[in-house]
């Protein structure tokens, strides 16, 4: 499986919802160009904040986690939802859980089919790469515990090999024990 790459990633979104800014929405109303206009920056700031994030040191990212878990909790808008879902997606923190990133990218992505918006489209790049993750984890999770059943045949199959070796040994060493008793039992003439 191919892996993404955030910094790719963002980039190609950047590059289609600045490109997407100045279309023109055909008979829709000015407002509704400002506003996606204002999503496509707000996507814009996301990745960008993103990217600086999972640069900081530990301390930093868990103050800036601290800080959007609470702005969440307080106003659980669309933006808050994907700021949340990106830090909750950084790999190797403490924080990390990709479950609970892609339920905040679902919600986000459950708006309606014809609703045009720059947030809908991170949502859904952000699902199809928390999905891909977490099919990969998935995957990890079953191969280590076939790989721990597997450890676990062999060490008993290791254990019957050693219980039959030590089985044989005795056998011997009781055949050995009779071939020496026959030895020493007297001899009848032979006629």
């Amino acid at each position: 499986m191919r892996q993404w790459r955030w910094p790719a990633v963002a980039a190609i979104l950047i590059t289609l919802l600045a490109g997407c800014a100045g279309l023109p929405s055909g008979s829709a109303p000015v407002a509704s160009e400002t506003h996606f206009g204002d999503e496509s920056r707000e996507v814009a700031a996301l990745l960008d904040y993103h990217r600086r994030v999972a640069g900081m040191v530990a301390a930093d990212q868990l103050r800036e986690y601290q800080i959007s878990l609470a702005g969440f909790e307080h106003h659980p808008g669309e933006f808050q939802r994907l700021r949340l879902a990106l830090l909750l997606s950084l790999p190797r923190v403490p924080w990390h859980d990709d479950a609970r990133a892609l339920q905040l990218a679902d919600t986000v992505a459950a708006a309606p089919l014809d609703r045009v918006s720059p947030r809908r489209d991170l949502a859904l790049v952000l699902q199809k790469f928390l999905s891909e993750r977490l099919a990969q984890a998935e995957e990890l999770r079953k191969a280590d515990e076939a790989g721990q059943k597997l450890r676990a045949q062999l060490a008993d199959r290791q254990r019957q090999v050693r219980d039959e070796q030590r089985k044989a040994e005795e056998l011997e060493q009781k055949l050995n024990a009779l071939r020496d008793i026959d030895r020493r039992l007297p001899r009848s003439p032979r006629r």
